[in-house]
């Protein structure tokens, strides 16, 4: 019986790490096609006045006084980046296309340190922590084009999202360090770039 149970559970592990990775190559061809999608400049209603406003600043114009949109200030501040960089919206579109590949490696690097913070004791608990990191990259992937397809396009939830997530990430490192005021400077910032951007 124990031969017997050992063997089913170990045909079912096979099964499920066997769906899990095609799963995880399907969601990687799914990542690649909306990151070279966000590349390409999509341009939503709104994409426009994000750049007039960046493209007023440039000028010299301040936002929310010269010229107005009720967004927060952390889009605008990108396109005039953008725009003063290279002239374009590039930079602006390609944040979005690295956020949909940032979103899930920062998941699945959020897990793999809460997971790996102890010494693993045997290949089975190691091939669980890699499981586990390998759905936490899956759900970070699914919400990332989640996102991207409700808000890409140069749009400010993106950008939020891929701040939020990056803040989990970081409270998740200081939690297994010691603080320091430098730490807790750092996450006060990046607590603070979501709602800039959202």
């Amino acid at each position: 019986l124990t031969l017997l149970t050992h063997t089913i559970f170990g045909d079912l592990y096979l099964i499920f790490a066997a769906a899990l990775g095609v799963s995880v190559l399907k969601l990687l061809y799914e990542l690649l096609r909306r990151a070279t999608y966000e590349m390409a400049g999509p341009v939503t209603w709104d994409t426009p006045i994000y750049w007039a406003v960046g493209r007023g600043m440039l000028k010299g114009l301040k936002p929310y006084i010269d010229l107005y949109d009720m967004k927060p200030p952390g889009i605008f501040y990108l396109s005039e980046l953008s725009f003063g960089l290279s002239g374009t919206p590039f930079l602006g579109h390609a944040l979005s296309a690295f956020t949909v590949f940032a979103i899930p490696a920062i998941t699945a690097a959020t897990v793999w340190r809460v997971a790996w913070h102890k010494r693993e004791t045997n290949g089975y608990e190691r091939a669980m922590k890699g499981g586990l990191v390998l759905l936490a990259f899956a759900w970070g992937g699914v919400a990332a084009l989640y996102a991207a397809e409700r808000s890409g396009e140069y749009q400010v939830e993106l950008f939020g999202a891929f701040f939020a997530m990056l803040y989990v990430w970081a409270i998740t490192e200081r939690r297994l360090r010691p603080a320091r005021w430098v730490s807790t400077l750092f996450l006060a910032i990046l607590l603070m770039l979501p709602v800039f951007f959202k």
